[in-house]
């Protein structure tokens, strides 16, 4: 697993973990007001982003790429203020590509990076705001754009909807498994952009309430969904007896619902505590846009 932590000094370290062993990597030119690491994948790739402030207060963010130990920068001319989402097994990187409009105007756009190449994804009914979350080994990506979830595949760009009526509310996809099944969360009414109140969802080319497909009774709110691997498990954060808990779904057959939440505790306790912040970053990234 990948992350950060934060010493007595105020400085970020992003880490890498085992069962046995966590190992620094080290800061990114120097910076270390803030510098996690964001995703990893099968091959023991890591990507994450240092943010630094210029001398007028605008932020940049600073993508970077360890391997085999050695760190090399994401940001291109093309590219220059990149946050980078996930990486999948054949290297390439998905991330939220930033350009300063007029200050504090950001433009920001979903890209994906190759060995060669800096791909910008088309934006849902031509909006400027897009962002990418993650990508599949087959290539696929999720994310957001025009405040509502979208699949990009095959070059093409597909809205996945929002739960409830009111199109005045919003959805964000967070995560696809190379099944194509995605998840992420919705707001659930209009008010929602105030109360905070939103569902988490599936989507396997229909989009689904999963407070819908667990068990009646449970006495859970399932919130949101940070991610789905490729057995359909799905991990996320919820609300149980009025409190705040990660869960994990395991899917019983595709004729049973989906079974009551596992509150994760004991020793998957910090992978839990990993999805939150991994999933509260990501929120605080979009509030930051949309502010």
């Amino acid at each position: 697993m990948v992350g950060g932590r934060i010493d007595l000094n105020g400085q970020y370290h992003p880490l890498l973990g085992n069962q046995n062993t966590v190992t620094d990597l080290g800061s990114f030119n120097g910076i270390t007001n803030f510098n996690r690491a964001q995703a990893i994948n099968d091959l023991g790739q890591v990507v994450g982003v240092a943010i630094t402030t210029n001398s007028l207060g605008e932020e940049q963010y600073l993508g970077w790429l360890w391997k085999d130990g050695i760190k090399t920068g994401l940001n291109s001319p093309k590219n220059p203020s990149f946050s980078p989402s996930e990486i999948n097994n054949l290297g390439q990187i998905v991330g939220t590509s930033f350009a300063l409009i007029k200050s504090p105007i950001y433009e920001y756009h979903a890209v994906v990076l190759t060995s060669d190449q800096v791909i910008e994804l088309p934006a849902l009914n031509e909006s400027l705001e897009s962002a990418g979350s993650d990508i599949n080994n087959k290539g696929q990506v999720v994310g957001f754009s025009d405040d509502k979830a979208v699949l990009w595949s095959d070059g093409e760009v597909l809205g996945l909807g929002i739960l409830g009526e009111n199109q005045n509310t919003y959805s964000i996809a967070t995560a696809i498994n190379d099944l194509g099944q995605v998840v992420g969360y919705s707001s659930i009414s209009e008010n929602s952009l105030l109360t905070g109140g939103r569902h988490a969802f599936l989507w396997d080319g229909q989009l689904k309430d999963l407070n819908n497909l667990i068990v009646n009774n449970s006495g859970w709110e399932l919130e949101d969904a940070a991610d789905i691997n490729n057995k359909g498990q799905i991990v996320g954060m919820g609300i149980l007896n009025g409190q705040y808990h990660a869960y994990l779904l395991t899917p019983l057959s595709d004729s049973e619902p989906v079974p009551e939440p596992l509150t994760i505790m004991g020793s998957l306790t910090a992978a839990g505590i990993g999805i939150a912040l991994r999933y509260k970053q990501k929120q605080q990234q979009k509030d930051a846009i949309k502010d």
